[in-house]
């Protein structure tokens, strides 16, 4: 552990990234990450520096006058990004992907508690900052959300959840919601995807399932920002029920 924790921290600062990356992405598909005693250790190394990137993505983007501009109109950020943010959040996508393909296959708890917490609403925030320009880009991070979200079970969502002040919860759902509803709204898979959009609706059901237990939780403190929560959440589910994938009267005949 010491020795991957140096070896990657030693690097300099936002520099040498793409080669640093590179490391990372070997390391998350190697043999490290299939035997049991150092797939926790390499996994927080990978994980830390994949969220520090991601996050100095988002706080580089928020800073910025067009993503303040779209807060401002209520409309989602739709700048392009430059090619070399592109390049490294690419990596990034592939990493989460490598790891994901482990745990999904080994399914420990705590292995995957530590993707939840490090990448889970790092990965939803940057899709609502990119998934308007950069379809392709965003149609990774896409999938790495629903794979994070399709491994994490009961446990992982209760402690997930727990871990959250009153305001970081209320920012996290309105982030989850949000972005569920955009996704619903303007499909980012295509249409004829049948079996990728069946399993994202049930990945999507189940999260907003889980999540509203915790807002139920916190009927008895409800106030002003509860209202903003539900009201969103009652959109969400509108929106999910009249998507066009599951419009019956438009499948064809075999479909139906």
């Amino acid at each position: 552990e010491i020795t991957a924790r140096e070896f990657l921290a030693a690097l300099p600062a936002k520099r040498l990234t793409p080669q640093k990356l590179r490391c990372v992405n070997d390391l998350a598909r190697g043999l490290l990450m299939q035997i049991p005693e150092s797939r926790p250790i390499i996994l927080k190394v990978i994980v830390t520096d994949v969220s520090m990137l991601c996050n100095q993505f988002i706080t580089e983007r928020q800073n910025s006058d067009d993503f303040r501009l779209s807060i401002v109109n209520q409309q989602s950020s739709s700048f392009l990004i430059d090619q070399k943010d592109r390049d490294h959040l690419t990596l990034c996508s592939k990493i989460v992907g490598h790891i994901m393909n482990h745990l999904f296959i080994r399914k420990i708890s705590g292995d995957i508690a530590i993707v939840v917490e490090k990448l889970l609403r790092v990965f939803m925030q940057i899709l609502l900052i990119i998934r308007v320009k950069e379809r392709d880009l965003a149609i990774s991070f896409a999938t790495g959300i629903i794979a994070i979200l399709r491994t994490m079970d009961d446990e992982n969502y209760i402690d997930f959840l727990r871990q959250m002040d009153d305001i970081s919860l209320h920012d996290f759902f309105l982030d989850a919601f949000g972005l569920i509803k955009d996704l619903v709204t303007m499909p980012i898979f295509s249409n004829d995807w049948s079996e990728m959009l069946l399993l994202q609706n049930s990945i999507f059901v189940r999260a907003m399932n889980k999540c509203v237990s915790r807002l139920v939780e916190n009927l008895p403190y409800f106030n002003e920002q509860s209202v903003e929560l539900w009201q969103l959440y009652f959109e969400c589910i509108v929106q999910f029920i009249i998507q066009p994938c599951l419009q019956l009267e438009l499948f064809t005949s075999n479909k139906r």
